[in-house]
């Protein structure tokens, strides 16, 4: 599982408790920008996450009990195990941004708000570069995996989901006015 720096945590906790959550001026970006994060992670990500889970707790033995049953198995969990540290730290960073676009949502002081647009204009684009490293790890997982069925369908699943989510953080991006990497 994926922590978030010392750093970050302070900003967010600093900006969450000394800042009011009452908009009095207009922001760049909305609590609907924020909500699209929230729905995105509990339509999208958490069932896939818990999924995930199943598999690995109780993966499919397409041979019964037999000794290749139980290999088959295995392989899931292993395969499983992998793809769930790939999305566990790519669900983490996703949450992390949601988080600044809530901040900055409710900002009331108009330089509070430039100073989270700020970090977002440097996270946003950085988390756009990091996921071509989640989707290098995910594809050799593919590769490794390719003999396990539910493994390669819930990869492919996880691919589409990462789309999405360059997706809602492209929305942001322009908001914002950051320039990509």
């Amino acid at each position: 599982m994926s922590y978030a720096p010392k750093s970050y945590i302070a900003f967010t906790l600093m900006a969450s408790l000394v800042l009011s959550t009452t908009s009095a001026t207009a922001n760049v970006l909305s609590l609907a920008d924020y909500e699209n994060f929230h729905d995105f992670a509990l339509k999208k990500i958490s069932p896939i996450a818990a999924e995930l889970a199943g598999l690995i707790g109780n993966p499919p033995m397409p041979g019964g009990m037999s000794r290749s049953g139980l290999e088959a198995a295995v392989t899931t969990q292993n395969c499983m195990v992998r793809v769930l540290g790939n999305f566990d730290a790519f669900r983490a960073n996703l949450h992390n941004l949601g988080t600044l676009v809530g901040l900055a949502s409710r900002m009331v002081d108009s330089e509070d708000e430039l100073l989270v647009i700020g970090v977002l204009r440097i996270e946003a684009p950085g988390y756009l570069e990091g996921m071509k490293s989640y989707r290098q790890i995910l594809n050799a997982n593919k590769n490794r995996c390719s003999q396990d069925g539910a493994t390669v369908a819930k990869i492919q699943e996880i691919s589409r989901v990462y789309n999405d989510a360059d997706a809602l953080v492209d929305t942001i991006i322009k908001k914002i006015g950051a320039k990509p990497n």
